[in-house]
């Protein structure tokens, strides 16, 4: 049985037989039929908010790596539902550590997302959150911004080819002067 509240909010009762491939099956086929939305993945989340009963329905963007396990199983508060898109661009270098000598750290480790019920214009919308350094980020970075942010990098990247190509000449001036 499924009862329509209004434009945005449904409530839906499953028999409790149904398995969860069936479950996820009659959703699906709910949105294609009820919204025009062909969702990749239908979501049925517990919502936390204050004074909402009963479960809210919506779907993972095309693309969404996001596992919901958590907030289907559990619920959660809208603002907090949050998916990642795509493939990340993640890359570590191995830094010092005092406690373990050498740990891969993450560097420079970016992941498209959306927070599609926050209240912050910027994350409700495809955005990417840079992860600069371990557990420091730059987040809701729109276009622009990450592109001024590979514009520097790519003027650090030469500055840095150019270091190494110094760190050859100073070793084959050092080695001369110490033979």
């Amino acid at each position: 049985m499924v009862l329509h509240l209004d434009e945005d909010q449904w409530v839906l009762v499953l028999s409790p037989g149904l398995g969860v491939e069936d479950q996820e099956r009659v959703v699906s086929a709910l949105f294609a039929k009820e919204l025009g939305v062909d969702a990749e993945r239908p979501l049925v989340i517990m919502r936390r908010d204050a004074g909402f009963q009963g479960p809210h329905l919506t779907w993972c963007p095309e693309g969404c790596v996001t596992d919901h396990a958590d907030d289907v199983r559990r619920g959660t508060f809208l603002a907090d539902v949050s998916h990642g898109i795509g493939t990340a661009a993640e890359m570590t270098l191995a830094v010092w550590d005092a406690q373990e000598s050498t740990v891969e750290a993450p560097v420079l480790s970016g992941q498209i997302g959306v927070d599609p019920y926050s209240e912050d214009p910027e994350r409700a919308v495809p955005h990417v959150s840079l992860q600069v350094f371990q557990d420091e980020w730059m987040e809701c970075l729109g276009p622009q911004e990450l592109g001024a942010v590979i514009t520097k990098v790519r003027s650090h990247l030469l500055a840095l080819e150019d270091l190494g190509e110094r760190l050859v000449e100073a070793r084959a001036s050092y080695r001369r002067v110490r033979s």
